[in-house]
């Protein structure tokens, strides 16, 4: 399957599964600030979150779900000794 069909099946139940969550989690205090953060920087937020879906699915699609899992720890191990030498 495709990956652009891919996230057009699965994007809206993740949606409504969120939109279900938050009020218990984050309360409504997103939707109040959402005024103060701006429309440009949500719009840009989505954008980059919706590429990263994509990039996501054709990684799976390509390869397996073993490949993403060893991307994050990947990902997280330089991301963190990145932060660390800032940090420290």
């Amino acid at each position: 399957m495709d990956p652009i069909v891919s996230l057009h099946y699965y994007a809206p139940v993740c949606a409504v599964i969120n939109f279900c969550i938050l009020p218990f989690t984050e309360g409504l205090e997103p939707f109040y600030a959402l005024h103060r953060v701006g429309l440009l920087v949500l719009l840009t937020n989505a954008g980059i979150a919706f590429a990263l879906n994509v990039a996501a699915v054709f990684l799976i699609s390509v390869g397996s779900g073993l490949i993403l899992t060893l991307a994050g720890v990947l990902k997280d191990i330089v991301s963190d000794t990145v932060l660390f030498k800032v940090l420290c």
